[in-house]
């Protein structure tokens, strides 16, 4: 099992129309929902789902320029993945957006992780990139452009 410390900060979600979308939004736009992962009165940010409670903590400063950020920690015990996820986006197929993450990691040792959008049924991605195992105390950004795949019915996540 994988083991390590993932940490996905502040902004760290951002799905940006990267040019004509023809959607309702405006080029460099952020898509994601509360993608500053904002909490209020809350343990962990709307809009977002967590698969393992235990190994997901928000912290609401400690990002890039103090922000609020996710971690994603095991010992490597555990069993299967942790996830951070935002279902329902609505994308244009053959769009251009940009997918672009700030990660922290320590000691990362896993088959896949990174900060992806799929279709539905998850037959096609795209992936901001392959997280580092190690980014030495520092937020790395990693981002890719991509133009938008079929999705069955029309939604994606994140």
């Amino acid at each position: 099992m994988g083991r390590g410390i993932v940490r996905m900060a502040a902004c760290a979600a951002v799905l940006a129309c990267a040019g004509v979308c023809h959607a309702a939004v405006e080029v460099g736009e952020n898509i994601v929902l509360n993608g500053a992962l904002e909490a209020d009165q809350t343990s962990s940010p709307p809009f977002w789902s967590v698969n393992k409670p235990e190994r997901v903590s928000w912290k609401p400063s400690g990002g890039p320029d103090g922000r609020p950020y996710m971690s994603i920690s095991s010992d490597g015990r555990d069993s299967g993945e942790a996830t951070i996820r935002q279902y329902g986006l609505r994308l244009v197929e053959g769009g251009k957006y940009r997918i672009s993450a700030y990660v922290r990691t320590k000691a990362l040792s896993v088959g896949y992780g990174g900060v992806s959008v799929v279709n539905h049924g998850w037959f096609k991605g795209a992936s901001a990139g392959k997280l580092p195992p190690d980014t030495a105390g520092k937020w790395v950004k990693l981002e890719h452009d991509f133009t938008c795949f079929a999705s069955k019915n029309g939604t994606y996540s994140l």
